[in-house]
């Protein structure tokens, strides 16, 4: 899903393996992604939650919120890096952040040089992670609303309908 324009394969086997690539394994590779996140990384969101905010039970929109802000502070480290790297103004570094984030490229803009590729290398893997991670807590967050949602209006239908009897009405009934 990367593009960049300044590499291709060139030669046919290398053109059927990168086609390949591209329809088996960048899917092996998301899914593994997806397995550390789950394991590792969901695990690290309490307690740096618990540093920032106290320990407590953090509520579904609080994760959501950390999503969030974990997502823009990448982009923040992506601009300044590329930024750093290339020399290139904060508006060209957004934009190449923001392509290499979402796996575009269009390979209107190229790097110059080799720390870049290697750093470029790292964030999309690390984008890759966090977007995983991040749309993971999101979509738990809100299955927990719903969920939340879903068990207080029972709760209310049961008290209104009067199946629960308080202890001194059901001893007067007996």
């Amino acid at each position: 899903t990367i593009g960049y324009g300044q590499y291709a394969p060139t030669q046919q086997g290398s053109r059927i393996f990168t086609s390949f690539y591209v329809v088996f394994g960048i899917f092996c590779v998301l899914t593994a992604i997806n397995r550390v996140a789950s394991r590792w990384l969901i695990r690290l969101q309490k307690p740096t939650l618990d540093f920032f905010l106290g320990k407590m039970h953090h509520s579904p929109s609080t994760k959501i919120f950390f999503s969030c802000v974990v997502i823009f502070m990448l982009i923040f480290f992506g601009m300044v890096m590329f930024n750093a790297l290339e020399g290139w103004g904060y508006a060209n570094s957004f934009y190449w952040t923001i392509s290499t984030m979402t796996t575009v490229g269009y390979g209107d803009l190229r790097v110059n040089n080799t720390a870049t590729l290697h750093f470029g290398t790292f964030f999309i893997y690390s984008c890759l992670l966090i977007y995983s991670l991040a749309l993971q807590n999101i979509e738990n967050s809100f299955q927990t609303m719903r969920f939340e949602k879903r068990r207080s209006d029972m709760l209310t239908n049961i008290r209104k309908d009067g199946v629960f009897v308080p202890k001194t009405q059901s001893a007067h009934l007996l």
